[in-house]
């Protein structure tokens, strides 16, 4: 638990994270659909975030396996 004096700067970071993360996306699919189609737009934004998973869960793992067999962080 963060101390009482920290609490509201984590709150709002949270909530910065949070609407970050839950508007841009739907910003850059609504951009691409009206640049380039509904579909195309979709097609082009699942790829995007499809390869953009895939590259993270390596990343990750990698992190992670490192970080067993060392006391070192990433």
């Amino acid at each position: 638990m963060r101390a009482p004096d920290n609490r509201a700067r984590a709150t709002a970071g949270l909530f910065v994270y949070a609407y970050v993360g839950f508007s841009l996306p739907v910003i850059a699919s609504g951009a691409l659909a009206d640049r380039f189609g509904l579909l195309n737009g979709m097609t082009a934004f699942a790829i995007a975030q499809g390869t953009l998973t895939t590259i993270v869960m390596y990343l990750w793992k990698r992190c992670s396996s490192r970080r067993l067999r060392t006391s070192n962080s990433c």
